[in-house]
C-alpha cells in the first residue's frame, strides 16, 4: 500500500489462484466490515438525528442480519469491481484475464477493509470513503502492472468500472428490496 509500485510488480509475478484469493483476500476483507459494524451496533447502538441526539439499540436478530448483508455485499462488491475489470478489458487493448482482474480488485479493495475497522464506532462511517480514494490509486496501479492497462487509460478505466459496479449493486439493491429480502 505504501510503495504501490513496486508491490504491484511483486504481486505481478506470482500467480494467484481465485480460490486462494476467495480465502486469503475476499473473504477476509469482507469479514472485516461485517463483523466491525455488527459489534458496534451492538455496543454503541445506532446514533440517529442530526447530532446523534438519540442512540436506538437494535434486537440481536437485526445486527446479525445487518453482519451477513455487510460481508455478503462486501465480498460481492470486490467480485463485480473483479467481474468490470475483466469485462471492459478488451476496450483498453488489455488481456482479459479474471485472476489478473481478481488480484486487481482484491489487493486493491485493501486500504477500504482494513478502515473498516473503524465500523466499531458507527459514526466512523466516513472513514472508508476516504481510504476508497486510496484503493483508487492502487487499482490504477495494479491494472497497469497485472492486466497490462496503459498508463494513460487507467484512469477511465478504473472510472468507467466504479460506475458499472454502483449501477448493478443500486440495481440489485433495488430488485432485493422490491421482492423483499432487504
Amino acid at each position: 500500500m505504501l510503495a504501490p509500485s513496486r508491490e504491484w510488480a511483486t504481486i505481478a509475478a506470482e500467480r494467484f489462484s481465485t480460490p486462494a484469493l476467495l480465502v486469503g483476500l475476499v473473504l477476509p476483507f469482507a469479514a472485516i466490515p461485517a463483523i466491525a459494524w455488527s459489534c458496534g451496533l451492538s455496543i454503541f447502538g445506532l446514533e440517529v438525528g442530526r447530532q446523534g441526539d438519540a442512540t436506538v439499540r437494535l434486537p440481536p436478530d437485526i445486527v446479525v442480519r445487518i453482519g451477513v448483508g455487510t460481508f455478503v455485499g462486501t465480498a460481492l462488491t470486490i467480485i463485480g469491481i473483479a467481474a468490470a475489470f475483466y469485462a471492459i478489458a478488451p476496450m483498453y487493448q488489455a488481456r482479459r484475464d479474471w485472476r489478473g482482474a481478481l488480484t486487481v480488485a482484491s489487493f486493491g479493495a485493501a486500504p477500504v477493509a482494513l478502515t473498516c475497522v473503524l465500523l466499531v464506532k458507527p459514526i466512523l462511517i466516513l472513514a472508508p470513503f476516504v481510504a476508497a480514494l486510496h484503493s483508487f490509486y492502487l487499482f490504477n496501479a495494479g491494472l497497469q502492472h497485472v492486466c497490462g492497462v496503459a498508463a494513460d487509460s487507467t484512469a477511465e478505466y478504473v472510472a468507467i468500472t466504479l460506475f458499472l459496479v454502483v449501477v448493478a449493486s443500486s440495481l440489485a439493491g433495488g430488485l432485493l428490496g422490491f421482492v423483499g429480502i432487504l
